[in-house]
């Protein structure tokens, strides 16, 4: 017995470039949306394809595709309307981001994008509210999307810590959970004004909190700070800034340009002096440096005349 396809030159099911593969190929594709239409479960792995076949589209009822080990690079917007889709599957294909289509599929519960060569995350992932399950690794991700943190049902987020810098891999670490509040507090920031990332078990000052221009109180208490950086003077607009239950040893000078400040809480660290560039923040009205080490305090403090 045989299957004789040649001379049928406007033939497009299956693609061409499975065609030449030769007749199992074109039998275990054909199987495929058989039983695609029983069970709703499309797969489609190992192929080789290059774009996703138009015919899928056709399939009513679908809940599950499968797409691993193929050569895709996007996915067509005629997919938008696949929105009964729960689980996705597309590990070790060519996809250098994820494909924007995927943000209208509500349904989506679980996600694996492993071994492409992502680069960024859509900020449309936050509309899949469902999503329980995401896995993004052996990619080239450095920096999550802050939408992610609205990602509530999400309970495994499998990434590849070492080079993600965005959040701080000491906060990855603490699990799936810490993960996204960090995420969903800057989120938040960009409304409220106020970022608190207290009790994040980051020894790091967040630098993030330097490129949002308008937060105006910002909580880092309880993360075992040591030092400040010098590029805490671009935070201009803040006007409390919570560093208690920490591990400060000093203050950087340009801890004094924060013009704007009124409380400063610094209790419960290991400061042994507070710098004469104080005086600078001439809008200060609580200063909290309690249960330091403090051997004398700085005499440019008395014209601060505002301290209550």
């Amino acid at each position: 017995s045989a299957l004789a396809l040649e001379g049928n030159l406007d033939l497009r099911s299956p693609p061409p470039d499975l065609i030449v593969k030769g007749v199992p190929v074109i039998l275990d594709y054909l199987r495929a949306f058989l039983r695609a239409e029983k069970d709703g479960v499309m797969d489609l792995k190992t192929f080789g394809l290059t774009i996703l076949p138009p015919e899928v589209l056709q399939i009513t009822g679908l809940t599950r595709l499968e797409l691993d080990h193929n050569s895709l690079r996007d996915l067509p917007m005629e997919t938008a309307s696949m929105t009964m889709i729960k689980t996705l599957s597309m590990t070790n294909n060519k996809f250098s981001s994820i494909p924007s289509v995927i943000g209208y599929w509500t349904s989506l519960t679980h996600l694996d994008l492993d071994e492409n060569v992502l680069e960024t995350v859509f900020v449309e992932i936050g509309n899949l509210q469902m999503l329980e399950y995401v896995s993004l690794r052996k990619n080239q991700i450095q920096m999550l999307p802050f939408e992610m943190g609205l990602l509530t049902n999400l309970t495994q987020l499998r990434l590849d810590e070492h080079i993600i810098k965005i959040p701080p891999r000491e906060v990855m670490e603490q699990g799936t959970d810490q993960t996204l509040k960090f995420l969903r507090n800057i989120y938040s920031a960009r409304e409220m004004n106020m970022l608190d990332l207290s009790s994040m078990g980051n020894p790091n000052f967040p630098l993030i909190a330097t490129i949002l221009p308008n937060i105006s109180e910002l909580k880092l208490f309880n993360n075992n700070l040591r030092h400040l950086p010098r590029a805490i003077s671009r935070l201009t607009a803040v006007t409390s800034l919570a560093l208690s239950d920490n591990l400060l040893e000093d203050l950087p000078d340009e801890i004094g340009q924060l013009t704007v400040l009124e409380t400063l809480l610094l209790s419960r660290n290991q400061i042994v002096e507070l710098p004469e560039h104080f005086v600078r923040m001439s809008s200060l009205t609580d200063l909290r440096v309690d249960m330091n080490m403090l051997e004398k305090l700085p005499k440019q403090l008395g014209d601060l005349c505002n301290l209550r």
